[in-house]
C-alpha cells in the first residue's frame, strides 16, 4: 500500500483514480510504469469491468466492497440480474477474470456496449477543480444511456480515450453549455437515483411483479391478462421518441419497439440476460423515476394478472354480453367492455345466434354456407380461400364461429395422416413379403415411427411376426 496513493473523490471510477496516482506518483510513464504496476498488460484500463481491482485494492487500500459498489457499474446492473449471476459478476471483479462478463451480461447481444468514449459534465469539471484542484471521471457519467448530468441538467461532453494513455476530463471555458430539462435530464436521474441507491433491497422478481402491476393500474392489460400491445407500444415510442437521435444505444432501442421487438422480449423472456437499459427504458415509460418505483414496489401491489408471465384462462359471462348486444349497444362498446376483440365478439355472438352484420372481410351469406361445407369435409382452409378468391384469414374467420367443426376437423386430419402412414406400410410389405419388422422400419422409417407413437396397437397387426 502507498500511503501517498490519493484518496478517492466522490462519485470517482476506478480509471480516473489510478490516472489521479500516475499523476501525484510522478511515474515516468503510465504505460510502462503505472500500468506494470497494476499488472495491466493488454487490457484497457477504461474498461466498464476493470480486471486489476485485486492489485488495486492492495496498493489503494480501498476495500474490495467499496471499489466494486461505488467505482464501478456493478449496481448500474445488480437490480437487474438473477442471485447467481449477480455473485459471478461480483467474484469476476473481486478476482479479475472478467473476460466473459460482456456476453454473460448480455451486452454483446443487445449491442448496448460500454463504448470507447468518456464523459463528462463541464459545470462539474468547474466545480472540481474549485473544490478539490482537479477534474475527474463522474461514475454516474459513464453508465450506458447517461446522457445529462443528473446535477446540472446540461448535456455531457464526450472524449475519445486510448487504451493505454492517461485521460482526466479537460475543461474547456469557451465551450457553449447545453442545459435541457427534459427526457434527456429525466432519463439520466433515473439512472443516476439507481446507481446511487446502495441500500435499495429490489430484485428481478420484485420488478417483474412492478410492471405487470403497473401495466394493469394503466390499463394496458385485459381481462384475460394479455398486454394490449399496440398501446404500449403507443406508450414506449412516446418516451424514447425524443431521445433516439442521442446515441445509437437509444437508436436501437427505438428501433427494437418499431420493430415489435421491444418490451415483449423483456416481458415474456425473463429467463434471457436483458440490458439493464431496457429495463431502464421499460421502468421510465412505466415509472418515469427511480423514486415512484420503489414507492409503488413499497405499497405492496400484487399481480394476480399475469403471475409467473403465464396467461390464465378467464371464463367471460357471455350471457351478460350478448345481452347488451340485443339492447342495441355497439360491437365496439361491448367488446371494449369484455376485453376482447371485436372479431371474437362477432364469432360469439354467431354462437349465441344474435342478427348483427356478420360480414367478416367481404364474406356474404352464400360465401360463408359453401365455406362452411367445405371445412365440415375438412379442406385445408387455404384450399378454400384459392378456390373462392378470398384470404385465408376470412375463411378462418368462419371457422372461428364454428367451433365445433375444429374438432371435427382434426379427427378427419388424423384420419387421414393416419391412412396415409398405413399405405405407405402396406405398400412395403407387399412388396416385399420377406422383410422383417427392423427391415420395413429401416425402409419407411417416418411411416413406422408415426404408427409407433400414434397407433402403436394397429401397427403390430399389420407387421409381419417376429420371428418369422
Amino acid at each position: 500500500m502507498y500511503s501517498f496513493f490519493p484518496k478517492p473523490l466522490p462519485d470517482e471510477t476506478v480509471y480516473s483514480l489510478l490516472c489521479r496516482f500516475h499523476l501525484v506518483s510522478a511515474q515516468a510513464s503510465f504505460k510502462g510504469n503505472t500500468l506494470k504496476l497494476f499488472k495491466i498488460n493488454g487490457s484497457r484500463p477504461n474498461n466498464e469491468f476493470p480486471s486489476f481491482l485485486n492489485e488495486f485494492e492492495g496498493l489503494s487500500g480501498i476495500d474490495m466492497p467499496t471499489l466494486i459498489n461505488q467505482m464501478t457499474s456493478f449496481h448500474y446492473y445488480e437490480p437487474f440480474l438473477s442471485p447467481d449471476m449477480c455473485l459471478r459478476l461480483y467474484d469476476s471483479l473481486r478476482t479479475g477474470k472478467t473476460e466473459s462478463l460482456q456476453s454473460q451480461l448480455g451486452i454483446v447481444a443487445s449491442r448496448f456496449t460500454y463504448g470507447k468514449e468518456l464523459k463528462s459534465c463541464p459545470l462539474c469539471m468547474k466545480e472540481n477543480i474549485d473544490t478539490y484542484g482537479t477534474t475527474y471521471w463522474h461514475l454516474e457519467h459513464q453508465i450506458t444511456g447517461a446522457l445529462s448530468c443528473p446535477k446540472h441538467k446540461c448535456i455531457l461532453n464526450s472524449e475519445v480515450c486510448s487504451p493505454i494513455k492517461l485521460l482526466l476530463p479537460k475543461e474547456n471555458k469557451n465551450l457553449n453549455i447545453e442545459v435541457f430539462d427534459g427526457e434527456e435530464y429525466r432519463f439520466s436521474s433515473l439512472l443516476a437515483s439507481e446507481l446511487h441507491d446502495l441500500n435499495c433491497d429490489i430484485h428481478l422478481p420484485d420488478l417483474y411483479n412492478a410492471y405487470w402491476d403497473r401495466l394493469r393500474e394503466l390499463g394496458l392489460l385485459t381481462q384475460c391478462g394479455r398486454v394490449r400491445q399496440a398501446t404500449l407500444h403507443k406508450l414506449v415510442q412516446k418516451y424514447l421518441e425524443r431521445l433516439c437521435d442521442k446515441t445509437q444505444h437509444f437508436r436501437t432501442l427505438y428501433h427494437q419497439v418499431k420493430k415489435d421487438y421491444f418490451p415483449q422480449c423483456l416481458l415474456y423472456q425473463r429467463s434471457v440476460q436483458h440490458h439493464p437499459l431496457q429495463h431502464f427504458a421499460f421502468i421510465f415509460s412505466l415509472f418515469d423515476s427511480w423514486e415512484h418505483l420503489k414507492k409503488f414496489i413499497a405499497s405492496e401491489h400484487t399481480c394476480d394478472a399475469l403471475p409467473n408471465n403465464q396467461s390464465i384462462k378467464v371464463e367471460l359471462d357471455w350471457s351478460y354480453f350478448i345481452n347488451l348486444l340485443i339492447n342495441g349497444q355497439s360491437l365496439r362498446k361491448v367488446a371494449a367492455s369484455a376485453g376482447v376483440s371485436i372479431a371474437t365478439l362477432k364469432a360469439r355472438a354467431i354462437q349465441y345466434q344474435v342478427p348483427i352484420a356478420t360480414r367478416p372481410s367481404k364474406v356474404f351469406d352464400k360465401e360463408r354456407r359453401i365455406i362452411w361445407r367445405k371445412l365440415l369435409i375438412g379442406k385445408p382452409t387455404e384450399d378454400i380461400a384459392t378456390d373462392l378468391g378470398i384470404s385465408q384469414g376470412a375463411v378462418e374467420q368462419v371457422l372461428k364461429c364454428y367451433p365445433e367443426i375444429k374438432e371435427l376437423r382434426a379427427r378427419i386430419r388424423y384420419k387421414a395422416k393416419r391412412d396415409e402412414m398405413l399405405a405407405i406400410l402396406e405398400k412395403c410389405i407387399r412388396d416385399n413379403p420377406s422383410f422383417t419388422r427392423n427391415q420395413i422400419k429401416q425402409a419407411e422409417n417416418a411411416a413406422y415411427m408415426w404408427l409407433f407413437k400414434h397407433e402403436k396397437s394397429l401397427l403390430y397387426t399389420f407387421l409381419p411376426p417376429r420371428f418369422c
